[in-house]
């Protein structure tokens, strides 16, 4: 994960995957349930690199985000 950016849009559902040294935008991934309101951004432990977290304010929720795909499952 250390080549890897990630941008959670306000009013978008979605999460952004940015290369760390181009800035090149590599990946959107639409996350179902991510409201307009995501407050922060974690990634997964070390034993599973494709994964990140997601918290949105509003839903008072924690999404768990897939890298290899564009889908979430709440937590």
């Amino acid at each position: 994960m250390d080549d890897r950016m990630f941008v959670a849009r306000f009013n978008s559902g979605e999460v952004e995957v940015y290369d760390s040294g181009t800035f090149k935008l590599r990946q959107r991934l639409a996350v179902p349930g991510l409201g307009s309101r995501p407050f922060d951004l974690a990634v997964c432990p070390v034993n599973n690199t494709d994964c990140l977290y997601a918290s949105d304010y509003y839903n008072d929720s924690v999404l768990r985000v897939e890298l290899s795909g564009s889908n979430a499952v709440q937590g």
